[in-house]
C-alpha cells in the first residue's frame, strides 16, 4: 500500500521528533534546511512552499545526516536511498 503526501510528511515529522530536530516554519525568501541554533538542530520550512517541496527537502536533509540504513520505514528508507 503507498503512503499518501500526508501520510509520508507525517512520518517524516515523526523522524525529525524522534531525532529532536524541530519544525519551524516561516515566511521569506529561503528554501529551508536543518541548521543548529544555540545546540538545537531546527528544521526551518518555508510556509509558501507546497507539501511536496517540503517533503523533498526534508529527506535531501535526512540524507545528509546518512539515516537510510537506520530507519525503520522501508518507504523512506527507500525514498533516501533515491534522494539525489
Amino acid at each position: 500500500m503507498a503512503m499518501n503526501d500526508g501520510e509520508l510528511f507525517e512520518q517524516l515529522e515523526k523522524i525529525l521528533y524522534e531525532l529532536s530536530i524541530e519544525i519551524k516554519y516561516g515566511r521569506g525568501y529561503f528554501d529551508g534546511g536543518i541548521c543548529r541554533y544555540k545546540g538545537n538542530q531546527i528544521m526551518y520550512l518555508n510556509r509558501a512552499k507546497n507539501r511536496d517541496e517540503h517533503i523533498e527537502l526534508i529527506l535531501s536533509e535526512l540524507k545528509v545526516l546518512n539515516l537510510d540504513k537506520t530507519l525503520k520505514n522501508k518507504k523512506i528508507r527507500e525514498l533516501l536511498s533515491q534522494t539525489e
